[in-house]
């Protein structure tokens, strides 16, 4: 072998060997920096995640608490007052926060006293159900009413004898939850919601996904890793 060919063949192994070295460090820099940003991001995203979701069940406990303040009235348990006394007192308690409608319900779910825009009938609704299973308050699934958006949420009260006399059942515009969530940023585009049980989304800063019912099934449905922590 001459001089040249020796020459070129350690310049060809020379590169080959820079080659391999460079796309094996370029592997391993990727990789490893794929999973420090991941590991950074979990770090940074986790306690933020927990700060919103706190927030917002903080908003829910502030719907759930006028209820039960209002639920706590003995008037209503009262048979010596009248219908319209009661009634007066729905309209005073709804006259001071953001309620669509206020009302009371029979033990089979018929509107007894309430808002001009109270529904006649909750019998047949799943939240009604779940009140009645519990006995407790429950609170809706977002839902498109009369007036827009609304949120649903109801609680038993209970006679003297522990029986159930009315439902109370106020719904409130959605702007308050909304109001929250929109105000919720995660990074530089990303952004919270609320989900059901069923995977439908019932609070999006899209107000149009609420609206459509739209279920995050079809929303991200080419994105696995995302459908997994629904389930």
């Amino acid at each position: 072998m001459t001089l040249g060919g020796i020459k070129r063949k350690i310049i060809f192994n020379t590169v080959l060997i820079t080659l391999i070295l460079a796309f094996t460090t370029t592997a391993i820099l990727s990789i490893s920096s794929g999973r420090l940003i991941n590991s950074t991001l979990m770090d940074v995203l986790a306690p933020f995640a927990q700060t919103a979701s706190k927030s917002i069940e903080s908003n829910l406990h502030i719907l759930a608490d006028r209820i039960f303040l209002i639920a706590d009235n003995s008037v209503f348990t009262d048979e010596n007052v009248a219908i319209t006394d009661k009634q007066q007192v729905l309209d005073h308690a709804a006259s001071g926060i953001e309620f669509t409608w206020l009302a009371l319900y029979t033990p089979d779910g018929l509107l007894y006293t309430g808002s001009q825009s109270s529904p006649q009938n909750i019998g047949g609704e799943k939240f009604f159900q779940l009140m009645k299973e519990t006995k407790n308050l429950v609170i809706d699934d977002t839902k498109l009413g009369n007036q827009g958006l609304e949120i649903a949420v109801g609680k038993p009260i209970t006679s003297s004898t522990g029986d159930i006399a009315y439902y109370l059942v106020g719904s409130y515009k959605y702007d308050i939850l909304n109001d929250v969530i929109s105000n919720i940023h995660l990074g530089y585009s990303g952004h919270a919601f609320i989900i059901n049980q069923d995977g439908q989304i019932v609070a999006h800063q899209n107000t149009d996904m609420v609206k459509d019912q739209v279920n995050v099934a079809e929303l991200y449905q080419n994105d696995r890793s995302f459908l997994q922590l629904t389930e």
